[in-house]
């Protein structure tokens, strides 16, 4: 990217920035320094002549008037500085993803803790999406003989947005089978529902990320995790709905550097007693490494019984 470019590109970013008072007197004390420089003077951008080639504009006008250009640089320069179109634009780069999900089923007061799911996602251009478990933790014992529901080890799925095909793989048993509907319980009514696959635009971990509402996100204080220096964007989201309030949490971690998320926390609460608490962790975040075609396989694999649903 030119720099003209580049700075057309931090600006449009700069309504996204939450300026404080040090990063603008950090930003007037650079503009000041520069405006005395000879070469300053020989900028060559719009930007430049208009502002310093006018001959009646003051030392003092012009540093006015690029004090926003300034302050637009230096905070997304910054470590601090990462705004979420940032993350947004950025992703629009990525050919693959991989990462781990983990979920835990929160316990509410007084009631048994429930299992820990782990499970691997493999993501090849927008549409490819591969996710395999690969590993459970039991949960508290239920009363009256009940138990968790678990998918077991080596589940996988497979999914093509552009065909709208998904298949299933059990990778122990050596069985495949094309799934026909996705079946889903209305929480106010306890309806059963069953969905077509068909086809989308992308798959849900671009979806996300493009419509978290950065708007009205908490920006949170830069930390370091895995080695890296990271900043957070949060948000907490209510509905009401017949029988109780669910909440949803939302952070994002992103890589103060590459823009790129690090980590996604996700935490869901209700007030509806017969609704579970769970929390879902993204981690270990790898973007654009090269994956094998074969993940990626809606049809049969050698050596699998295929069984008709």
């Amino acid at each position: 990217m030119n720099p003209n470019e580049s700075l057309r590109q931090r600006l449009r970013n700069l309504a996204s920035l939450q300026p404080s008072d040090a990063s603008v007197q950090r930003a007037t004390a650079a503009v000041r320094a520069a405006v005395q420089q000879e070469s300053f003077n020989q900028q060559t951008s719009s930007l430049g002549r208009m502002v310093m080639t006018h001959k009646k504009i003051s030392l003092a006008a012009a540093i006015g008037s690029l004090a926003v250009v300034a302050a637009a640089w230096m905070l997304l320069a910054d470590r601090g500085g990462v705004a979420f179109a940032q993350v947004v634009e950025q992703l629009q780069r990525v050919k693959t993803v991989q990462y781990t999900e983990t979920r835990s089923h929160l316990p509410r007061p007084g009631k048994p803790a429930g299992p820990t799911t782990v499970t691997k996602y493999w993501i090849q251009g927008r549409s490819q999406q591969r996710q395999e478990i690969v590993s459970t933790t039991k949960g508290d014992p239920l009363p009256e003989g009940r138990a968790w529901s678990i998918a077991p080890v080596g589940m996988a799925s497979v999914s093509n947005l552009v065909t709208g095909k998904t298949v299933s793989l059990d990778t122990k048993e050596k069985v495949f089978s094309e799934i026909k509907g996705f079946l889903s319980i209305d929480p106010d009514t306890g309806e059963l529902n069953e969905t077509k696959p068909h086809p989308m635009p992308e798959v849900d971990f671009y979806r996300q990320i493009r419509d978290f509402p950065a708007d009205e996100a908490e920006r949170l204080p830069e930390q370091t995790l895995d080695d890296r220096k990271v900043v957070g964007f949060r948000t907490v989201e209510s509905n009401e709905r017949p029988g109780g309030v669910d909440s949803w949490t939302r952070t994002y971690w992103v890589d103060a550097e590459s823009n790129l998320p690090v980590q996604v926390e996700v935490t869901f609460t209700s007030t509806q007693p017969t609704m579970g608490h769970s929390k879902w962790v993204l981690s270990d975040i790898v973007f654009d490494e090269p994956l094998d075609e074969s993940l990626f396989s809606t049809e049969p694999p050698e050596g699998y019984t295929v069984r008709e649903e």
